[in-house]
């Protein structure tokens, strides 16, 4: 494990000191922006069409 000793300390910053996941695109970015300000109703639409939407060709 790669812990940041500042998140540690003083829980600032990033919680490990290198990220193992991969950096988000604009898009991306914008449909997990869009995801968390929609209430409940609005993430079950977005996940059930994000979820239709991936298995199309």
């Amino acid at each position: 494990m790669d812990m940041n000793i500042d998140w540690l300390l003083t829980s600032e910053g990033n919680m490990f000191r290198s990220s193992s996941s991969p950096t988000l695109t604009p898009d991306e970015t914008a449909l997990l922006e869009a995801y968390r300000a929609a209430d409940e109703a609005g993430r079950a639409a977005l996940l059930i069409t994000a979820k239709a939407m991936a298995r199309k060709p």
